[in-house]
């Protein structure tokens, strides 16, 4: 299960919340460690999007499994299918984050775009702290391989 966030008024200070994951050496020789809160959040969100589920041992409900859908049609009923997991997830295991919207970006908006690409934007509030994240998944794949070969997470606090 993801890192809990604490109430408000237990909000210790940001030293070390939780190690980064992937796990990695900083300067010092140990672990590298997040140091605040809206970076743990999104370091949650990105493990419980990523996720399939079954893959987690002791909780096979876990996760999203955006992955399982990278080669699904490009559809309405797809990109539901999406949310809704997205959502009953999120209310699940973060439930410290309030999903306000999730947008959609791929070839059905721009020609341009590969038809092997989804671009998925996630607002949410971090209640605990009051702070609006605008999240954005950038997935590809190559189907010639039948692989996901991407994946990017960027913040912006608004």
């Amino acid at each position: 299960m993801p890192t809990p966030i604490p109430p408000p008024k237990m909000m210790m200070p940001a030293d070390e919340l939780a190690p980064t994951l992937p796990l990695r050496y900083d300067s010092t020789s140990k672990y590298a460690y997040i140091n605040d809160y809206t970076t743990l959040v999104n370091q949650n969100l990105k493990m419980l999007l990523l996720t399939v589920p079954g893959e987690k041992m002791m909780d096979t409900d876990f996760g999203v499994g955006l992955t399982t859908y990278l080669f699904e049609q490009n559809t309405v009923q797809t990109r539901s299918s999406i949310s809704g997991k997205i959502r009953e997830q999120v209310q699940l295991y973060l439930p410290y984050i309030d999903i306000e919207n999730i947008e959609y970006h791929s070839s059905i908006e721009d020609s341009q775009i590969s038809d092997e690409y989804l671009g998925i934007r996630i607002t949410y509030n971090i209640v605990p702290i009051q702070t609006v994240v605008v999240s954005t998944l950038n997935l590809s794949g190559d189907s010639s391989l039948g692989i996901f070969s991407s994946f990017e997470i960027a913040n912006y606090s608004t």
